[in-house]
This record gives C-alpha cells, sequence and structure tokens, in this order.
C-alpha cells in the first residue's frame, strides 16, 4: 500500500491512501502494545521510513484523522474503567 501511494499522483488519492495507512498503523499499534500506545509521531516516522521520505504526512485531513483516533481510544478507556 505504501508503495501504491507512492507512485500515485492524483494529491487527493494519495492524501487518502496516507491516511488510510495511518489509521491501519494505529489500529496494529493499539492492538500488538496495548499497555503503551506510540502516538501519531510514531505513526508519521514509520510512514516516513517506509516510503524512503516520499510521503508527507503534514496535511490537515491526517493530523485531524490521527486526532479523532486517539480521543477515540481515550474514550474507550474511560468507559472500561
Amino acid at each position: 500500500m505504501v508503495q501504491v501511494a507512492c507512485t500515485e499522483t492524483d494529491t487527493a488519492k494519495r492524501e487518502a491512501m496516507v491516511i488510510y495507512i495511518g489509521q491501519c498503523m494505529r489500529q496494529k499499534n493499539l492492538v500488538w502494545n496495548k499497555d503503551q500506545e506510540s502516538g501519531a509521531s510514531r505513526i508519521i516516522e514509520d510512514i516516513r521510513i517506509l516510503s524512503n521520505g516520499t510521503l508527507d504526512c503534514e496535511f490537515p485531513a491526517f493530523q485531524e484523522a490521527m486526532s479523532k483516533k486517539m480521543e477515540l481510544k481515550k474514550t474507550e478507556i474511560k468507559k472500561k474503567k
């Protein structure tokens, strides 16, 4: 998926792919690392590494999507207590 996003020329499609990749990474991180949350900065760093610096996560829609995911996680934790 990262390789496909790297070759996408349409900016809107590329950003949508980056958001989807970030959400998938976030979900897998929460499954495998329940005790510690790495946060959006780690996901941004991993996307840059996997794309060899080709993909950029510094656009408002990505930041908003990662914020929503973080808020969901905090809400879920409060409900479990």
